[in-house]
């Protein structure tokens, strides 16, 4: 999910986009993000959640509940420990970006280490965090970041053409209509 304070400066209504009061269709405005950047984004809806009276690790529950059905660990009858359920969720969720975007590779080490098949073999959440904003400052500091990240998704109606790409880079006015 993204944060749109900074691309909706005057707000948008969900209940009827793109509108900033929920009724006017006229006089939409909004920026580009990549011109406001950096603009925040949250990984949302793990599916079913639970509440835990502490965070620890030793906590194990049971049950089949979630999205993501691959998560090996998953038992109606044997307890596991979730919050390493929520990290393999989590790195399946960062491995389908890196799948459907290009430029994302840096991470395809932190997606493998969190979906590992054993859950006491992946990082904690602190860990993957960590280990996150380091890829992020090796990205940073060899600024191998330095243009936008593109769907390659040949079927997604979000896709744009190589030629609107070269447009959007050279062209600062440009605005691809999707």
């Amino acid at each position: 999910m993204m944060d749109p304070t900074k691309v909706v400066p005057r707000g948008l209504a969900l209940s009827n986009y793109p509108t900033h009061d929920g009724f006017e269709l006229i006089d939409f405005e909004w920026v580009e993000r990549w011109s406001v950047r950096p603009v925040q984004y949250y990984i949302i809806d793990f599916g079913l959640s639970s509440r835990h009276q502490s965070n620890d690790a030793h906590d194990q529950v049971p049950g089949k509940h979630g999205q993501d059905k691959t998560v090996p660990e998953q038992s109606d009858t044997v307890p596991y420990n979730p919050f390493k359920l929520d990290v393999y969720q989590l790195g399946n969720v960062i491995n389908e970006c890196i799948k459907e975007y290009s430029g994302l590779d840096a991470f395809q080490p932190l997606s493998k280490s969190m979906t590992q098949t054993r859950p006491e073999d992946r990082p904690s959440a602190a860990e993957a965090a960590h280990l996150c904003e380091e890829i992020v400052l090796g990205i940073t500091k060899a600024k191998r970041m330095s243009s936008r990240v593109w769907r390659d998704t040949p079927d997604s109606m979000f896709c744009i053409e190589p030629f609107e790409k070269l447009a959007v880079r050279f062209l600062p006015n440009y605005n691809p209509k999707v």
